[in-house]
């Protein structure tokens, strides 16, 4: 049977270091515009398709080792976009979210509803968090006002890192600071995490 190529849907991998159900409808979408077929096995068993071949390859978190050594090896067969930040030093093209654009936004939302007293939790220092950190801060400053960090990678001495642990020490944190309190935090699960804290 003779099949033309132009016909044929374009094959693309999606490997997912982490999954946010809008990252993966925003894809969908484009995708079905597109006419590709997405391969998203690698998301719903957790494991990496070596030797896998196709058009082309999305892939969210290299900084995951067993991710990034396969995204490395895969992106010299076929073209590969990283999108977001969670990323590994590489020269691939890159789609990434505009983190010290979400520290000045949170920063603005709070202060224009009147907010005195700010803070700021995260679990970890990375880019990502760094990068939001030190806008939403500036921001503040820029305006008077003095964030709190509470950051449990640098503030928990010698506990365990367990979420019990972490709960209990930020809700020790956050009971010593002014309120009300306008708390940012790195994202949608540390949110949850604040308020049952």
């Amino acid at each position: 049977m003779n099949v033309r190529r132009k016909n044929l849907k374009r094959n693309v991998l999606v490997v997912p270091g982490w999954c946010d159900p809008r990252l993966l409808a925003g894809i969908g979408r484009y995708a079905r515009e597109a006419g590709w077929h997405l391969e998203l096995r690698a998301m719903f068993e957790g494991t990496v398709p070596v030797g896998w071949t196709g058009d082309g390859m999305l892939a969210n978190d290299t900084a995951v080792p067993r991710i990034g050594k396969f995204v490395e090896e895969q992106s010299k067969k076929q073209p590969t976009v990283l999108i977001g930040s969670h990323h590994l030093d590489t020269r691939l093209p890159r789609v990434r979210e505009d983190n010290a654009g979400m520290g000045r936004i949170a920063a603005e939302q709070f202060m224009d509803r009147g907010y005195r007293h700010y803070a700021w939790f995260s679990k970890q220092r990375i880019g990502v968090e760094t990068e939001r950190r030190d806008a939403y801060a500036a921001a503040l400053a820029a305006n008077g006002h003095h964030c709190h960090f509470l950051e449990w990678g640098t503030g928990r001495g010698r506990k365990k890192d367990t979420w019990a642990n972490a709960k209990a020490w930020v809700s020790v944190e956050l009971q010593k600071l002014p309120k009300p309190l306008a708390l940012f935090v790195m994202d949608d699960s540390l949110a949850v995490d604040a308020v049952q804290a």
